[in-house]
């Protein structure tokens, strides 16, 4: 069997090479599916913990002041500034050990995506960064992904739910078709 190009009329390949290439692009796949896609998976949730742990203990190393700005200049609708600010220090750290630690990664990215969102249209026009799409984008891949292959996640849904789970990082190879 030959291929040929629809448009110039070209023989693109014989039988052998479209066997040959068609193998070769599926192992290309294959790794990309099961190591790239995986470390990018990790190389974000580490890329935007380390955002938000950073901000986390910024605002606990001035504690007095991280409560002027939350009076001052942040003041986030339907809450006090001191309630405000504990919520946001508690967890713009501890999700963030959540996320590089792959832990409820979903509900985490979830919870992240709900505060960039706040921060981008609950605080006025001083606060709207291009970076917070970025931020929101990033954080709905997680909530839509999951962490990915390498988290506690990952390991404690292989160890409870084990082969009957059908989710992307959940197949395993006596399943896959």
């Amino acid at each position: 069997m030959k291929l040929k190009c629809p448009v110039t009329g070209v023989t693109i390949c014989s039988e052998k090479k479209c066997d040959a290439i068609a193998k070769i692009t599926s192992c290309k796949l294959r790794i990309m599916e099961k190591w790239l896609s995986p470390t990018f998976d990790l190389v974000v949730r580490l890329w935007m913990a380390n955002i938000f742990f950073n901000s986390g203990l910024g605002k606990i190393s001035n504690w007095d002041t991280t409560i002027a700005m939350f009076e001052d200049l942040y003041q986030v609708p339907l809450l006090s500034p001191e309630v405000a600010a504990y919520m946001a220090t508690t967890a713009e750290l501890a999700l963030s050990v959540f996320l590089v630690l792959g832990l409820a990664t979903r509900f985490s990215a979830f919870l992240l995506f709900i505060m960039v969102v706040v921060i981008q249209y609950g605080l006025g026009e001083d606060f709207k960064f291009d970076m917070h799409y970025y931020w929101m984008f990033l954080f709905l891949m997680l909530v839509v992904k999951g962490a990915g292959r390498f988290s506690i996640d990952r390991i404690i849904r292989k160890k409870f739910l084990g082969s009957c789970w059908h989710g992307y990082a959940g197949k395993d190879k006596k399943n896959r078709q």
